[in-house]
């Protein structure tokens, strides 16, 4: 089974804040609600993490690995995420542009491939929790980013 997502925002904050709280996979997963614990390695670039899956009656608690896949600053961030339970393999990118002096524009993709049988069985679901992860990470970056210069500005 494979299916990707994809979510854009504009946030309303320079590049270089947008890209402080997107440039390491550990803030990323700070915006990613699934994601209940995340230990970096010492190198920065990987890491272990807990993912809490819930879609109706059927929830997973899954530990996995994660692992940057590609850092081009401050335009793009990739990261591969690996959860065996379900045999999961999830690719994230971020890309960031410059729409105006304070304001950015955002595009978050995934992409899920698993071959488990129960995967396959609720693929609906799978991309159901692949679109949720998608909006709901790019989200919360828009509004910590959007926070902090926010914050930001008022100290300037």
């Amino acid at each position: 089974m494979e299916t990707t997502a994809e979510h854009r925002v504009r946030i309303n904050a320079p590049l270089e804040v947008v890209w402080s709280e997107s440039s390491e996979p550990d803030r990323v997963a700070r915006h990613a609600p699934e994601i209940t614990a995340y230990h970096v390695d010492p190198s920065g670039e990987s890491g272990t993490l807990s993912v809490h899956l819930a879609w109706g009656r059927f929830e997973w608690n899954l530990e996995g690995a994660a692992r940057l896949a590609e850092r081009v600053p401050p335009e793009r961030l990739g990261l591969d995420v690996d959860l065996p339970g379900l045999g999961i393999a999830l690719h994230n990118s971020l890309e960031l542009a410059e729409a105006a002096a304070e304001e950015v524009n955002a595009c978050y993709r995934g992409a899920l491939a698993s071959e488990h049988p129960l995967v396959n069985k609720l693929r609906n679901a799978f991309a159901d929790l692949l679109e949720f992860h998608v909006r709901t990470t790019v989200e919360n970056l828009a509004a910590a980013a959007e926070r902090r210069w926010q914050a930001e500005k008022k100290l300037l």
